[in-house]
């Protein structure tokens, strides 16, 4: 397969108003990744524009971060594991992240692998699909919010990185009812889950082992959070306040 075209972005110019905009899948990632400077919104795995996400923030975005969980699609990746995407890429459409905001997370993260990261819009919860996706788009994982905070990013004109942590590894299988069971906010209905699994009452005897690693997730995406400062380690803050001067 051909590859789509890489799009890099530009740096705006700093003002005192300006902000980190990181992209999660969840409001519990959103909370880990709210820092000074850093404006955390929980997508919920679905599209939104940057004209819609900048008049909700109210203030200037001088880049953008997605941060939370994924899917390993690498066999040797285990739950816990620090990624930072050296590309965001879907069937139609690669964006290259920042070099230098990427060497910094990268720096931060002792042992994190710089890799390729696929964007779907739905989940991927069997291992016949994680190797089909593995297969044609060539990533190491996969989320559901890194493509819509690249293409944010490509639409505002600022730099894009992204820092993703394995929940679910290539040979975890993943309850249907966990998608129907995530609301638009990023919140989990807990009656829609009571539900899926009432429906398949099969599914629950994976959940144990899936609550786990994603528990070890969680705590490791914490923990990468701690080691990055400076609005999520951005690297052009020095040079944009000079920029103003």
């Amino acid at each position: 397969m051909q590859k789509p075209p890489v799009k890099r972005n530009a740096v705006q110019p700093f003002n005192g108003s300006s902000c980190i905009l990181a992209v999660t899948g969840l409001a519990i990632e959103a909370r880990i990744a709210r820092q000074d400077g850093v404006v955390a919104i929980p997508f919920g795995g679905r599209r939104r524009s940057s004209e819609d996400v900048v008049k909700a923030i109210g203030r200037e975005v001088i880049g953008v971060i997605s941060i939370g969980i994924a899917g390993g699609l690498d066999t040797d990746l285990i739950a816990g594991s620090w990624l930072v995407a050296r590309s965001i890429v879907t069937t139609h459409a690669r964006w290259a992240t920042d070099e230098q905001w990427s060497k910094r997370l990268l720096e931060a993260l002792p042992g994190a692998r710089y890799v390729d990261i696929a964007g779907v819009d739905q989940p991927i919860t069997d291992i016949a699909g994680k190797r089909k996706a593995r297969q044609q788009l060539g990533a190491s994982a996969v989320d559901m919010e890194s493509h819509h905070a690249a293409a944010i990013a490509d639409q505002l004109r600022v730099p894009v990185a992204a820092f993703r942590v394995v929940s679910d590894a290539a040979h975890r299988v993943l309850p249907a009812f966990a998608a129907e069971a995530m609301h638009l906010n990023g919140t989990v209905r807990l009656g829609a889950a009571v539900v899926g699994c009432m429906r398949s009452p099969s599914q629950l005897l994976g959940l144990p082992g899936v609550a786990r690693d994603a528990g070890l997730a969680m705590a490791s995406l914490r923990r990468g959070c701690r080691r990055l400062t400076g609005r999520l380690d951005f690297p052009y803050l020095d040079q944009l306040a000079l920029d103003v001067l």
